[in-house]
């Protein structure tokens, strides 16, 4: 979400992560994928119709301790909804969300949250119950699939991080000139910044920029030859950019797989798959990435 007033990301952060509206995508969401998987799944626009405080509507103590309890959660490992519950930084947060909500009586805060603690772990212990009760005898749990994932993800990515180098990055009409690559494109390395190894054959270049420009070319699928800029700024200019791109793009790329799964082995899985999807040999400007 991108606030429309700058200033309000950390409690805006705050209530997105609080425990009532882990709740409220419980009830929004359905049962992930098929049977026996005991996660949710909710779609972007399901997301945006989660009932939501007005920021600006949240007295100036409350808001402040939303976004000191949210960053303190930020600081650590979020756990299991079952063990979330117990921690003070938890319950901290989701006390002053009540508080915003418009509940100013601590004790009758207390005696809510423990209610809205006990309807989320019901609610998300039912949902294991009906994951366990769908598998057969024997039968091996079903795996998330990465790939139907990734899929999903891949529509959530912005236009803007799906552009391909190097047309997106070289302005139009740019004079260029050519690079012929040698074969054995798929052994690839940055030896040094001036100094590229294709299959058994270097390259050197007095501009560190061209052999980055190349190997972001190959990064993103070129395999024969490649246009450089004549102008060392407009190479310079490009090679910059989609450096400062790729960072952009493996922030969300982790970001997204995140949202779905917090299983490290899932993840990379996940990323790999849309590193696929985007057509890139790698998600990393490394100057010495290699790419094999």
């Amino acid at each position: 979400m991108t606030p429309k007033d700058t200033g309000q990301e950390g409690l805006i952060f705050g209530l997105l992560n609080s425990t009532f509206t882990f709740l409220c995508a419980e009830f929004q969401g359905r049962q992930f994928a098929g049977r026996g998987i005991d996660s949710i799944d909710i779609t972007v626009y399901e997301v945006a119709q989660l009932p939501f405080l007005d920021p600006k509507a949240i007295p100036q103590e409350a808001a402040t301790r939303i976004i000191d309890a949210v960053h303190k959660i930020a600081e650590r490992p979020i756990l299991p909804v079952l063990e979330e519950v117990n921690l003070p930084d938890r319950r901290a947060l989701d006390d002053a969300v009540l508080e915003a909500i418009g509940f100013e009586d601590p004790e009758e805060r207390a005696k809510v949250l423990s209610e809205l603690y006990a309807a989320v772990c019901q609610r998300v212990e039912s949902r294991f119950e009906r994951a366990r009760s769908s598998q057969h005898p024997g039968e091996k749990r079903t795996r998330p699939n990465a790939e139907a994932i990734a899929e999903e993800l891949f529509k959530e990515l912005s236009p803007e991080l799906t552009k391909k180098f190097p047309d997106g990055f070289v302005p139009m009409g740019t004079k260029t000139k050519s690079v012929e690559l040698p074969q054995g494109i798929e052994d690839f390395e940055r030896v040094t910044y001036n100094r590229l190894r294709v299959g058994g054959k270097l390259m050197d270049f007095d501009n560190p920029d061209e052999a980055e420009f190349i190997q972001f070319a190959v990064q993103s699928g070129a395999s024969a030859s490649i246009a450089i800029p004549v102008e060392s700024i407009i190479t310079h200019n490009s090679v910059t950019g989609y450096r400062n791109y790729l960072s952009e793009l493996a922030k969300q790329v982790e970001d997204l797989a995140s949202s779905r799964t917090q299983d490290r082995k899932l993840k990379q899985r996940i990323v790999e798959e849309l590193r696929q999807k985007l057509g890139l040999r790698s998600l990393q400007a490394d100057k010495t990435a290699r790419l094999i």
